[in-house]
């Protein structure tokens, strides 16, 4: 042995493999010997027994590093620094992330059985614990399509105090047509996107969509899917095709969820966003669950928007475990395209996915990208070169275990190198009992209320509003709103004394503000349509006063606009007040005001209001139905003319 030659290459080569795979803390002898060594080729002396001691004494680590490939093909930070953990990684030190760097998003890609799900479990208990300690606001949203995984997290959030909610097909209560905030324009344009995304609607559909809801909307209510399925079979215009199209689309929708139909408000996006809650869809179909998801994701994204809502940190976190179903590569739309802004709206992406096959938008926006096993050449190649893996780094995709996951963190607090990690088994309850299901999914629609109308949301970081965040005029208008609830808009103008400019300002700053709301009355006149003021739940809050449409009880009126008859037929206002029962026509040309009193008559109103401009309907009508207990009565509004000459 004395005689074998040593080469120091070799010795070099298991001293650097020493330090890495952290053996001399393991053995101090070693370490002593390596300490010597180095400090002798430091002052030029050789000694031959040395290196044969170093050299036996080296043997182990390669040994070790032929059992650990892993060790040796990556780069492992030396101080790992983060708020919510990932797992350990293979020198049992912690891994961990920063909560801000969530909003940078998180991908992961692996196939079936590599442990994705697993690892968004220890994510989510991650978090929790992260909550808990330093009392952030955060909440969770947690997607389920297949196996209702996710609701076997139900006890965990249990054990933190953190109320978890359900939505199934029982308790799912949505409207996409509703705009909580946004523009009309933008509500149809991106409803028609959802029927091209989830229903392969083309453009001469979304026409026929457009053409529907236009009529719809002018009414000044959210429309229901009911009444465009109602408008689109009625619309003798329509292409057949495209009419038995649609009809099939919406009537397989609201079979499988009936109170989708004739839901008008549906729940609150923000009401939503502010509560934990898990969507149970499994049994919908992939067509209605994405109508679901994109739907709802859609509309919190752009009211968001709109409304300039920013934040530094998530306050909303969406795990979903399939990701390819709203981010395909094949599909590009406004989800894909909101990723790169929802990191300054507050809302962290932690998805899941078997294949890298998804939209570049997503890929390329996201921050931190992790990998497990993949079995295809095609996706170890993809995902490897999004993961920044040379090609002895790719081959290892092929082989990682269960709970075994390269990740790479873009951002300034991140290794800049990729490297494994191994995620622990998290202990979660199955067979979470029915009764504990439906006990979630009534407290949702008890809290939120999303059967009734609802006030649009608006995001105010700076506390509840006072008088003085509004104009004079406006304060005036909306007070005079409240008082005289049934006068047309242009007779609060005459009893205000504003002129038709500052009435017009005052009346934009209230429905800038989401006060108020207005109603078209149709006349059946080409250009007349009087409008009627509708006090939202926030402007009660501006006046300092309860809503006087409560449920028509201790002396207040219920009253309801554009009241539906069927047929296509409605009444232009009732108002209901115990066992009272008032209904009310406004005739501004009188060519159909003995059809409105006769469609009225045999459904024994106790009284029927005829409110008119024209004397002439007075005089054509008053003395044939007056006997009848219709009631004739003027109203005054202003006539748009340069002079702004005010009629009787």
């Amino acid at each position: 042995m004395l005689n074998r030659s040593i080469n120091p290459s070799s010795i070099n080569l298991g001293i650097n493999l020493a330090y890495k795979l952290g053996v001399l803390k393991q053995n101090p002898s070693l370490k002593n010997i390596i300490y010597l060594y180095k400090k002798l080729k430091a002052s030029g002396v050789t000694d031959r027994n040395l290196d044969i001691l170093l050299r036996s004494q080296l043997s182990p680590v390669f040994r070790v590093a032929a059992r650990n490939p892993i060790k040796l093909l990556f780069n492992f930070p030396d101080k790992n620094e983060g708020d919510i953990y990932l797992g350990n990684d293979p020198f049992k030190k912690a891994v961990p992330v920063m909560f801000k760097d969530l909003r940078g998003h998180v991908l992961i890609v692996a196939s079936t059985t590599s442990g994705k799900t697993v690892l968004m479990f220890v994510m989510i208990r991650s978090l929790l614990d992260y909550k808990k300690s330093s009392a952030k606001g955060f909440f969770f949203h947690m997607y389920d399509y297949v196996k209702n995984d996710f609701l076997n997290l139900i006890p965990m959030f249990a054990r933190f105090n953190e109320p978890v909610y359900v939505i199934d097909r029982t308790n799912l209560f949505f409207n996409p047509l509703n705009p909580q905030g946004r523009s009309i324009s933008s509500t149809i344009e991106q409803f028609t996107e959802l029927l091209a995304f989830c229903f392969s609607a083309k453009e001469p559909t979304r026409f026929a969509v457009r053409k529907v809801l236009l009529p719809l909307y002018q009414k000044g209510i959210p429309p229901t899917l009911g009444e465009l399925r109602d408008g689109i079979q009625n619309d003798k215009e329509l292409n057949e095709g495209i009419k038995i199209n649609l009809i099939s689309k919406l009537s397989g929708l609201f079979a499988t969820l009936p109170q989708i139909k004739d839901c008008r408000d549906g729940y609150s996006y923000e009401g939503l966003a502010h509560k934990n809650i898990i969507w149970s869809l499994p049994g919908m179909g992939i067509e209605i669950q994405n109508f679901i998801v994109f739907g709802y994701r859609q509309g919190l994204f752009s009211t968001r928007v709109e409304r300039r809502y920013y934040r530094t940190e998530p306050d909303l976190i969406n795990f979903d475990d399939e990701a390819w179903r709203l981010f395909s590569a094949s599909e590009h739309n406004s989800l894909s395209r909101f990723t790169a802004t929802q990191r300054a709206l507050g809302i962290a992406q932690i998805l899941g996915s078997q294949t890298p096959d998804l939209d570049a938008a997503v890929v390329g926006n996201t921050n931190i990208r992790i990998g497990g096993r993949l079995t295809t050449l095609g996706n170890i190649n993809t995902w490897g070169g999004a993961l920044a893996l040379n090609n002895e780094q790719k081959s290892l995709l092929l082989y990682l275990r269960p709970g075994e996951f390269i990740i790479k963190i873009n951002s300034e607090t991140g290794h800049m190198y990729p490297f494994v990690f191994k995620s622990p088994l998290v202990q979660i309850q199955h067979h979470i009992d029915d009764a504990e299901i439906k006990r979630r999914t009534e407290a949702l629609v008890a809290e939120l209320k999303p059967d009734m109308p609802v006030s649009q949301p608006v995001i105010n970081l700076e506390g509840p509003r006072r008088n003085n965040d509004i104009s004079k005029d406006a304060l005036s208008l909306l007070k005079n709103a409240y008082k005289n609830p049934t006068l047309i808009l242009t007779r609060h103008y005459r009893d205000l004394g504003l002129n038709n400019r500052r009435g017009t300002e005052a009346l934009k700053e209230l429905n800038r503000k989401n006060l108020i709301r207005l109603w078209d009355i149709e006349t059946g006149a080409p250009g007349r349509r009087p409008k009627i003021i509708e006090i939202l739940n926030e402007g009660y809050e501006i006046i300092n006063e309860k809503p006087l449409k409560n449920n028509g009880r201790g002396g207040f009126y219920a009253v309801e606009i554009e009241f539906p008859l069927g047929e296509s037929k409605t009444i232009d206002l009732i108002a209901v007040r115990d066992n009272e029962k008032i209904a009310a026509e406004i005739e501004i040309s009188g060519d159909h005001c003995e059809a409105n009193i006769l469609k009225i008559l045999p459904l024994k109103y106790n009284k029927i209001i005829v409110v008119y401009n024209d004397r002439a309907i007075r005089d054509r009508y008053e003395k044939k139905y007056s006997t009848l207990g219709v009631t004739f009565t003027p109203v005054y509004f202003y006539y748009n003319t340069l002079y702004n000459k005010e009629l009787h």
